[in-house]
């Protein structure tokens, strides 16, 4: 009796539970009427708010006014499609609301999700709007009907729904339609509340807010969480009304394609809060023109990457558009206007779009031509950066002539530097490198010996002007188990890649760093098996960040810079007896041409040398019967229409710039032939960095001399010198000096190897002046 007592008790309780919707179940509609009426469901369930809902084939169910409001864990809308199946509010005037804790599916293209107009009217100006409580996905991939507005705010008949996206999951929405169709997929107002990382999501199709009239206006609420479009969907609100967006900020913005109307009657001016994976970054339009009726809108977005195609140009006092990201504008007239011009743009900035503090150099730049020719906008009245405030906006000069897009037609948006400065780098560091040697050989093999040592040019750019970097360090990072670090030149010594090249450095105004360096690699590297990887490392002052730059694996470096056959080209010798004797620990580096910095051959020069070896120039060829004090070899290509020397010493100063224009070929151990007329590199030395009070020459000493002689030379300014020497009859034998030199006073050695005695005249230009001297060398 007591087992039974309990069997009864369990019984009622179930009972009970399945009566009040306590366990989750499927229910699916009997018949057409009110949610909240028994007869509307099988078995006369109400659900509740775990319960899956099925509206059956050709039911209409209401969501009618109750205290608690409709509810249902997931809602689909039909099953086989084959009769019009419809949710729809209540038409009477009163407030219906239904609240969905996941999906909600229209499964056929009968399907409809919708209000209706009101019947009978109310007063005039009246609006009735209803609410969906959306937590999970709104599908509508078999296109359904779903009309979020209806009946007309004038005559009293309106009804709207409110749809709030809610909770910490995504819902991802699917829609059908890409052109706007008023009462087939036409959304009202829409309040996106995603807490945490949670996201509403358009994954197909345009999502389209009607245009509002008087009253009962449509506005987006972003109150948490982001808007995230397809890249082929475009979120619009048609709003006329300037209020149809509110609330947005850094944790809450359409990250992806979002349009807005301007004014049917007007020129408008609309912000777009939009933004990228970084964060927000709204931009204003404002239109000179009106967009006539409802449908048109421009639709807004932040792309990321460099707004500069590769080839870009620029007009406007503009040199450089942003590295990060730019915006897309594109209009679209969709039964309005055919065409909008703007005259004002107004995009913001953020700490990591490459703008620095407290400068007036940052402009707007805007491009018609698909990023092919950029725009400067300029900046009348100063507008000065501050990073204390972000999104902070950068306020250009209103266009005189407006940008006028047709239907479909798209301009571009980025953050610009003015022409002549490099204030704010809008980009981020970027390093390039460039290895040397070049074999002429074939390709590279595993048998390859890899000679000492291997010459980078490594080019940093945008670096903050004047902002002090340390830790530059250049090495080879081990990533495979047969090798270890190499080591590189630094201080007339072979260091570890651990060391700095240079404990310090001032960034130039240019924002661009170049420097030379020689690594050794690993010892153990096994060309086409090992790994190891060349990489650069640098460190702002004041700052615990390392910068790394990795270049490729170091077997690819080579073979980049090589020809897979032997290189086509003159032999070409020449020596550089005085740097060799004369500089301690100096870089000699050979330039392919002006516009190509990648080296053809490179050595390192010790003033003392500790063994034969060391004596001797590291070249890039097997040939050691040249490796002695200042001589080199080096195969030039047929294609290289210029070359150029440079000597630097080990701080990476130029200390000598030699230009050649007229290669030639020679015998082996001929060491005067790079031409007839550039045939000795010397260095130029600055004796003294005190300011001469005016442009002077000195006489040769000695005169007469054999072979060797000495110029001196005084600046006042800074400024392009050019030292030649002529023949008796007037013909340019020799280029000492042809280069930008600092106010001092100079050094000037030649050695006139080769020449024949007699009458020479040296030629100094510089600041506007000329001397002339006349020296005679005696054999």
């Amino acid at each position: 009796m007591r087992n039974l007592c309990k069997y009864l008790v369990l019984m009622v309780a179930l009972a009970g539970a399945v009566v009040s919707g306590a366990f989750a179940q499927t229910i699916t509609s009997a018949a057409s009427g009110n949610w909240s009426a028994t007869g509307t469901w099988t078995g006369g369930v109400v659900p509740t708010a775990t319960d899956t809902v099925i509206i059956a084939d050709g039911h209409t169910v209401t969501i009618d006014s109750t205290a608690a409001g409709a509810q249902c864990k997931t809602l689909t809308v039909g099953t086989t499609g084959v009769t019009s199946t419809t949710v729809r509010y209540p038409i009477d005037g009163t407030k219906g609301t239904l609240t969905v804790n996941g999906d909600i599916v229209l499964a056929a293209a009968n399907s409809r999700l919708r209000v209706e107009t009101r019947s009978p009217a109310g007063a005039s100006n009246s609006f009735v709007e209803h609410v969906l409580n959306l937590y999970g996905n709104l599908n509508n991939a078999a296109g359904g009907v779903i009309d979020f507005r209806g009946g007309s705010n004038s005559s009293g008949t309106s009804n709207g729904v409110l749809l709030n996206l809610l909770g910490g999951t995504n819902s991802t929405i699917t829609l059908a339609l890409s052109v706007y169709t008023s009462g087939t997929e036409e959304f009202n107002g829409i309040t996106v509340n995603k807490p945490g990382s949670a996201r509403a999501i358009l994954a197909a199709g345009n999502l389209y807010m009607s245009n509002n009239s008087s009253v009962g206006a449509t506005i987006l609420t972003l109150t948490d969480g982001l808007i995230e479009t397809a890249a082929s969907s475009n979120w619009v609100t048609l709003s006329t009304n300037s209020a149809g967006v509110v609330g947005a900020s850094d944790t809450t913005y359409i990250q992806g394609n979002f349009g807005r109307a301007f004014s049917n009657s007007a020129a408008a001016t609309r912000d777009f809060p939009v933004g990228d994976a970084a964060g927000y970054r709204p931009i204003s339009l404002h239109s000179t023109t009106s967009g006539s009726a409802t449908g048109h809108h421009a639709v807004v977005s932040v792309q990321s990457g460099d707004a500069n195609t590769g080839s870009s140009t620029f007009t406007g006092d503009i040199e450089k558009v942003s590295g990060y990201r730019y915006y897309k504008v594109t209009y679209v007239a969709q039964g309005g206007a055919a065409s909008m011009g703007y005259n004002y743009i107004v995009p913001s900035y953020r700490g990591d779009d490459g703008v620095l503090e407290g400068n007036a150099d940052l402009r707007v730049g805007y491009s018609t031509d698909a990023r092919a020719t950029w725009n400067g906008i300029p900046n009348t009245v100063a507008d000065t950066t501050n990073l204390a405030v972000l999104p902070a906006t950068i306020v250009s000069d209103t266009l005189t002539t407006a940008v006028t897009l047709n239907d479909a037609a798209s301009m571009y948006v980025a953050l610009a530097r003015k022409a002549g400065t490099a204030t704010n780098p809008l980009a981020a560091l970027k390093a390039i490198f460039h290895v040397s040697p070049r074999y002429t050989g074939g390709p590279l093999t595993s048998t390859t010996t890899l000679e000492q040592p291997l010459a980078f040019y490594v080019e940093v750019q945008n670096l903050e002007p004047g902002a002090s970097y340390d830790q530059l360090h250049i090495g080879f990072l081990t990533s495979g188990t047969t090798s270890t670090r190499g080591s590189k030149w630094s201080n007339n010594a072979w260091v570890s890649p651990s060391t700095a090249l240079n404990s310090w450095f001032i960034a130039p105004a240019s924002g661009t760093f170049k420097t030379w360096a020689f690594v050794r690699p690993p010892s153990s590297y096994i060309v086409g098996v090992d790994t190891a990887i060349f990489r650069f490392r640098i460190r702002k002052n004041g700052t615990t960040t390392n910068l790394n730059f990795d270049g490729d694996k170091l077997t690819s470096l080579l073979l980049s810079d090589t020809a897979a056959a032997a290189i086509g080209g003159n032999i070409v010798y020449g020596y550089t007896d005085t740097v060799s004797q004369n500089n301690t620990g100096k870089f000699i580096l050979l330039y392919e041409n002006e516009n190509d910095v990648r080296p053809l051959a490179s050595w390192l020069v010790y003033k003392t040398p500790t063994s034969l070896v060391d004596s001797n120039l590291y070249q890039t060829r097997t040939d050691s019967a040249l490796r002695r004090a200042g001589s080199f070899q080096m195969v030039v290509p047929d294609s290289t229409p210029i070359g150029k020397i440079e000597i630097r010493d080990s701080s990476n100063n130029v200390l000598r710039l030699q230009t050649s224009t007229t290669w030639k070929s020679g015998a082996a151990g001929d060491t005067t032939n790079l031409s007839a007329q550039e045939n000795i590199v010397l260095s130029v030395k600055q004796v003294s960095d005190y300011v001469p009070q005016e442009f002077s020459v000195s006489q040769n000493y000695p005169n007469p001399f054999n072979p060797m002689t000495t110029i001196r030379f005084s600046l006042k300014s800074a400024g392009k010198v050019s030292l030649k020497v002529y023949d008796m009859i007037g013909r340019e034998v020799a280029v000492l000096a042809n280069d930008t030199f600092a106010a001092g006073s100079y050094l000037v050695e030649w050695k006139a190897v080769g020449f024949s005695s007699g009458t020479y005249f040296y030629v100094l230009e510089a600041a506007g002046m000329k001397e002339t001297r006349k020296m005679v060398l005696v054999r």
